[in-house]
């Protein structure tokens, strides 16, 4: 079990990892990729939009986005409150890189590194 309040319980052996955390509005990723794990996101309060490959999508509440392993992807809060995505890795690779940025300053995963979760 991950001893994360972000990061929910991971499946057997890390096969899934789900990760939840309030965005505040105008918080968004780099468009990157993930080479080995496809991710889904649901967005359960306010309004994420998601540029997956050449495609952008605006969804609120109930909306559920399925980003695949190699093509590239970034997502933005842009409602005016705070939103609330549930985001499931599987493998659960990505998910661990999730986990050893919670340790990091806010902000410090959309550096270089980012571009290769």
């Amino acid at each position: 079990m991950i001893n994360s309040p972000h990061l929910l319980e991971c499946g057997v052996p890390r096969s899934t990892c789900c990760s939840r955390k309030p965005r505040r509005p105008d918080t968004e990723t780099t468009f990157h990729l993930h080479r080995d794990s496809d991710e889904v996101a649901y967005v359960l309060s306010g309004e994420i939009t998601f540029k997956i490959g050449d495609e952008v999508t605006i969804g609120g509440p109930g909306t559920c986005a399925f980003l695949p392993r190699g093509v590239p992807h970034a997502w933005k809060n842009t409602g005016a409150e705070t939103g609330r995505v549930l985001f499931l890795y599987t493998p659960a690779a990505t998910g661990g890189f999730f986990e050893e940025q919670l340790g990091r300053p806010a902000g410090s995963a959309n550096g270089p590194e980012a571009n290769e979760m």
